[in-house]
């Protein structure tokens, strides 16, 4: 009969998490460069929720594509991580173009393409 034995393994346990950039928690996370507060309210006094999400959006891309350019919101972005559907958010887009918060370049059949007006 064989026996079985219980070998003992000591590794080495990592009690902290490896820090990235001082902190663990950084790596899930996106940065928006340049939020406002007073834009921040504006855009959150028009259409709430959805164009707080759409002006955080488009302050992001115009941080890491340049500013000036019109840029798509996603609208399986927009259903997948904040569970917004696509009417909530062209009513949103409606209610800022109206306001005169953001510029629309519209194309048949395309997704909407928005700018930020504010500076």
């Amino acid at each position: 009969m064989i026996r079985q034995t219980k070998l003992k393994f000591n590794f080495p346990t990592v009690t902290a998490a490896k820090k990235l950039n001082g902190s663990s928690q950084r790596r899930n996370r996106q940065f928006v460069m340049n939020v406002y507060k007073d834009q921040y309210q504006k855009f959150w006094q028009v259409a709430k929720a959805v164009g707080v999400i759409i002006y955080l959006e488009l302050k992001h891309k115009m941080g890491m594509e340049g500013a000036g350019n019109f840029y798509t919101i996603a609208n399986s972005m927009l259903e997948e991580t904040y569970s917004i559907s696509r009417q909530r958010k062209y009513y949103a887009i409606k209610k800022l173009f109206a306001e005169g918060l953001i510029k629309v370049s519209k194309r048949r059949g395309k997704n909407i393409k928005c700018k930020l007006v504010m500076k």
